[in-house]
């Protein structure tokens, strides 16, 4: 990444810090996308010329994901989702998926009480260490986007409490404490570390 990550990281509206993240990533840059779903901000990062990793584990927006990026290089795609440690877990899926388009992929969580998911089943997913995946990287990311549906408190936590915040020189993060509330108390510690070791690269405000 070029100099000048001081400047983007200074600026406060959200949209304007990531049209100037995306001026100043360079070809070879690390992007993480945990989240990828049908790959709409994945591609921007692609276009740039990004080494990108895109995990989603939700099965028909992969299948558009894959449609979209399958073919590029430097795309490394993970019908997977990012969590604490390896293993298998349910993902819910919207509880009016059936009646809906696509557009309801963006909900499918791993925390059966999301507000507005179907808690009973679930999908058989694979879990990655996601933590032991930052520390493999061969540099840090330039980027690491979360928008994972409420398991984002848990991953974060894991994360700071492994001091792997080096890891990533921006972080990119959604939060749904309101539609989650398991996700709240693991969120307030996130919230509490950012400020006590005073990161001003993990942003929670991206949507």
């Amino acid at each position: 990444m070029k100099q000048g990550i001081d400047a983007v990281l200074a600026l406060t509206d959200r949209k304007e810090r990531f049209a100037a993240l995306l001026a100043l990533l360079e070809p070879g840059d690390i992007v993480v996308d945990c989240g990828a779903n049908i790959g709409s901000v994945a591609a921007r990062f692609a276009a740039r010329g990004c080494v990108m990793h895109c995990f989603e584990p939700d099965p028909l927006a992969f299948g558009m994901l894959k449609d979209r990026l399958a073919g590029n290089a430097s795309v490394t795609l993970h019908n997977k989702a990012v969590w604490k440690e390896a293993g298998t877990a349910k993902l819910f899926f919207h509880e009016t998926r059936e009646e809906a388009s696509v557009e309801r992929t963006q909900s499918s969580s791993l925390l059966a009480d999301k507000i507005n998911v179907d808690g009973s089943g679930g999908h058989d997913v694979e879990l990655v260490d996601f933590p032991a995946f930052l520390r493999a990287l061969p540099a840090p990311a330039a980027v690491l986007k979360i928008d994972i549906e409420g398991a984002e408190g848990e991953l974060l936590k894991e994360i700071l409490d492994q001091n792997l915040e080096d890891r990533f020189s921006v972080c990119l993060v959604e939060t749904h404490e309101r539609k989650v509330p398991s996700s709240r108390e693991p969120m307030k510690h996130v919230r509490n570390v950012i400020a006590e070791r005073n990161l001003n690269h993990i942003f929670l405000d991206w949507k």
